[in-house]
């Protein structure tokens, strides 16, 4: 068993946050000697958007869910921090902190019942590793606010693997081992259970320094999914996924009535502009078949392809020929609260390129910020969009050069949690011709 000893983290209202850059050494042909203070800031508040953080007066560093700072080097004195949001330009979080010599503070912007907290996670450095490595534990998971940390041999099994620590929310550990550098696994259990909720894949600590894990939601379509990010001393973050996490799929139909088939078995039917809910799978590759009303076939043993924790959607829509086809992709696994993932679809035959433009308040289609051009039959294009109100405006060019107005919405806002898709549809019914649809 593991030796250990814990702390509970205290949640801070105000922040002491960061921007940061460059690293420490982290070879042991010689134990460094630091004598200087750290700090380095990661963003791991799920609802929060995008946030722009400064040290004292020096240059603002933007940071995302999931990412890190690289580590700035500090006298051990007090430094003036800021926290603010990117897009609203509403500061969060503005405070002092006290850095230690010797020490490295790693700040954690996290969250609680959707206000913003920091917790701080510090060590000293100068503890002596020869060719080991130790661990920092910070459990934000709001899905699993009680859970076991299990840490093995990259080839050995959760039976093998030795219990490191129970964390609850909002809670940092620090174990005492010393562990000898090389490849481990990661597992996770609800308390005192032995039904692994996460296994990492391998992951290689290779250098004599202290590591930060930090287990967060993983924020897309699939439910309860769990994040591990590995923080060590620079601004790239591994990110350690759940090596047998399920996989999903959905369907929008765009053609007739239709009967799905994977691995030639039934599935579900479907109704024209229809879409389906999730399907849950294993990863796998898969045949799916389309059939009419009639049990005719429209489309046979087209390759849908999933990986663990992945969520695509499948879309059904008839060429310039008349003849079925299928366009996929994956949903991302981000928030869908300030900012939007939307994939926009051409499923229309009418014309050579369609135009769609996202037009906010204080904008026209001339001088719009969000578009997708060009988008032929059978493309499509992601776009990420801030959480504004918008109107969509399609248009399309003629071979003289003039810009057609197709279609157009009234000014909305994109719901909070949802994965949206665009599909700009051939429909005889329209004066153009097309229709814009939004679906979800």
């Amino acid at each position: 068993m593991l030796m250990q000893f814990r702390v509970i983290a205290l949640s801070i209202t105000l922040l002491s946050g960061l921007v940061a850059c460059g690293s420490s050494s982290d070879s042991d042909e010689d134990q460094p000697d630091y004598s200087q203070s750290y700090v380095q800031f990661y963003h791991g508040a799920n609802s929060q958007e995008p946030v722009r953080l400064q040290l004292n007066d020096s240059q603002p560093t933007q940071l995302t869910l999931g990412q890190a700072s690289s580590l700035r080097t500090l006298e051990s004195s007090e430094h003036e921090f800021s926290l603010t949001t990117v897009h609203s330009q509403q500061v969060l979080l503005e405070d002092n902190l006290v850095s230690k010599s010797g020490y490295k503070h790693l700040l954690i912007l996290a969250e609680e019942a959707g206000e913003p907290s920091l917790l701080e996670v510090q060590f000293d450095r100068n503890i002596t590793l020869e060719q080991q490595f130790m661990l920092t534990l910070t459990n934000l998971s709001q899905q699993f606010p009680e859970l076991d940390i299990y840490l093995g041999k990259a080839d050995e099994g959760f039976d093998n693997a030795e219990f490191v620590e129970q964390l609850s929310l909002m809670e940092i550990a620090y174990p005492a081992e010393k562990l000898e550098r090389g490849h481990y696994t990661i597992f996770l259990t609800e308390p005192g259970q032995q039904d692994v909720l996460f296994q990492s894949q391998s992951f290689h600590y290779q250098y004599s320094s202290t590591y930060s894990l930090i287990i967060r939601d993983q924020q897309g379509p699939l439910p309860e999914q769990l994040i591990a990010d590995v923080v060590l001393n620079t601004g790239s973050t591994d990110q350690l996924l759940h090596r047998y996490a399920p996989a999903q799929f959905r369907l929008y139909n765009n053609v007739q009535p239709v009967e799905i088939l994977l691995d030639q078995e039934s599935l579900l039917t479907l109704n024209q502009h229809e879409f389906s809910s999730y399907v849950a799978l294993s990863q796998g590759d898969y045949q799916l078949s389309v059939n009419d009303h009639e049990a005719n076939p429209l489309l046979n043993n087209q390759l849908l392809s999933l990986q663990q924790g992945q969520s695509k959607v499948v879309v059904l829509f008839q060429d310039s020929a008349g003849e079925t086809r299928n366009l996929q992709y994956t949903e991302a696994n981000r928030p869908q609260i300030h900012q939007h993932d939307v994939t926009v679809m051409n499923l229309n035959h009418t014309y050579d390129e369609l135009n769609l433009y996202f037009v906010r308040a204080h904008e026209t289609i001339q001088d719009a910020h969000y578009k997708v051009q060009k988008l032929e039959i059978g493309d499509q294009q992601q776009i990420r969009l801030p959480a504004n109100q918008v109107s969509l405006a399609l248009t399309a060019i003629t071979s003289q050069g003039n810009e057609l107005l197709l279609d157009k919405t009234a000014p909305m806002t994109l719901q909070q949690g949802q994965h949206y898709l665009i599909s700009l549809e051939h429909d005889p019914a329209s004066p153009n011709d097309v229709k814009l649809r939004i679906v979800h």
